[in-house]
């Protein structure tokens, strides 16, 4: 594993970072699109590499980052939850701090403070795992709930998760979770049961929402609360400051392939809205070129942004994302979310990519364009203290392992205090010489 130092970097080259001179050179690493709305201050660094298919980022309070990663092959090995430190901005060696117990990939991570959910799944079982943070990063299991699926066949079959406290309601916390369409582009024939912190039946095609408490080391969760529904796959997840939920749902495909029926896209659930709205999977959806709605959309809820191709290039398979305040990275308040694409790796994957969308006006731009080399998979986001940092889960039929990038504002070079001192002293003598020379 190379673990770069993201402390110091050129601002004209934003895509190299400085490397400690014992660590091996990580593959490439991509680099920052070209719009204007990218402030030109930022740079990309490697944050962590030789992870294995990271999915799922958590910063705990004292700055240290979670990460999800699998121990062997994407499906069929063991999941782990590394802890990697930071020592003036520099990653150290990741520490395991949790192994789960099931032969599942990681889909997702979410926490407020110390309180942490995982979420992790394939095919016929899927589970979100509760967990307490301690000193040093340690993590204790205080809750789990169980998904089984009616057959194995299913399609979308994984979760994913965003959670935040309730305001003024201490110890208070609801968490989100999708659950996805039986079939690719027919509506949904049966339900899925849940076990553990809850029991009951839920719907497919549909969000919903979880209150819960927890006292010490005991949860105490309410039934989920379905909040949407006409959703083929709503695979990111996220809360703004006020409460909206933003999500990205994931387009129809042909016949499973990468060709898409309709586009992704990018919708908000206004905080306080009541009853489940209806976004019209699989009735109605929206061309992947033009964006002109098939269907009637009689009381569907129209998307915020429809991502549509850029400059004629298009990302699809929306895997996760990131919620942002003003101001952060020097932007406006929004959200960046992460493609997987196709299953291709680094040029050849012409549909991945981070895109930003601006919460305001839901106009959209690439941030990290698809199509190039250290690039493979980029779909877990999470918005930290010092900067973005993106999770690529590197290739999925082996070769290139995993990696995080960090998106972060470029220190400003200050000369030495010593370096000041001498200009200081040379501009006295200076003067000093020119009185002489008038005088």
């Amino acid at each position: 594993m190379t673990y770069d130092n993201a402390a110091m970097i050129s601002k004209i080259v934003r895509s190299l970072s400085v490397i400690p001179i014992l660590a091996t050179l990580a593959s490439a690493q991509p680099m920052l699109g070209t719009n204007p709305g990218i402030p030109s201050n930022l740079q990309i660094t490697t944050f962590a590499s030789g992870l294995g298919y990271p999915y799922g980022m958590y910063q705990l309070p004292d700055g240290s980052m979670l990460v999800a990663t699998g121990t062997g092959a994407l499906y069929g090995s063991q999941w782990q939850i590394q802890r990697i430190n930071q020592i003036g901005g520099i990653a150290t060696a990741p520490t395991v701090v949790f192994s789960g117990d099931g032969f599942t990939p990681t889909t997702g991570m979410a926490g407020v403070g110390d309180i942490v959910a995982v979420a992790s799944g394939i095919k016929w079982f899927g589970e979100i795992t509760l967990f307490r943070a301690g000193v040093g990063g340690t993590l204790t299991q205080i809750g789990q709930m169980t998904f089984d699926y009616p057959n194995d066949t299913w399609w979308h079959d994984s979760h994913q998760i965003t959670m935040r406290a309730v305001p003024g309601q201490p110890n208070s916390y609801e968490l989100i979770f999708n659950v996805g369409s039986e079939f690719n582009d027919t509506p949904t024939l049966h339900q899925i049961t849940v076990a553990g912190l809850v029991n009951g039946s839920l719907n497919g095609s549909s969000i919903y929402r979880m209150p819960f408490t927890v006292n010490g080391s005991t949860v105490t969760a309410s039934p989920p609360v379905q909040i949407a529904t006409g959703l083929r796959n709503a695979f990111g997840l996220g809360f703004n400051a006020n409460g909206d939920l933003y999500f990205s749902e994931n387009g129809i495909d042909l016949n499973g392939t990468n060709v898409p029926v309709s586009t992704d896209y990018f919708g908000i659930i206004p905080a306080g809205t009541a009853g489940i709205l209806d976004f019209g999977f699989p009735n109605t959806y929206y061309n992947p070129t033009t964006g002109q709605m098939v269907g009637s959309g009689a009381g569907i809820t129209q998307p915020f942004a429809k991502f549509l191709p850029i400059d004629g290039m298009a990302t699809q398979g929306a895997g996760g994302l990131a919620v942002t305040t003003a101001g952060f990275l020097g932007m406006n308040a929004g959200a960046f979310v992460g493609f997987f694409g196709n299953h291709l790796d680094g040029v050849g994957n012409t549909l991945d990519g981070v895109i930003y969308v601006d919460a305001a006006t839901g106009n959209y731009f690439d941030f990290l364009p698809n199509s190039q080399p250290g690039l493979n998979h980029p779909v877990s986001l999470f918005a930290g203290s010092d900067g973005l940092y993106i999770a690529d889960l590197g290739s999925i039929v082996g070769g290139t392992p995993g990696a995080i990038y960090r998106v972060s504002v470029a220190a400003t070079t200050v000369p030495e205090p010593a370096t000041v001192a001498l200009f200081a002293v040379g501009a006295v003598l200076i003067g000093v010489a020119s009185r002489r020379r008038t005088s």
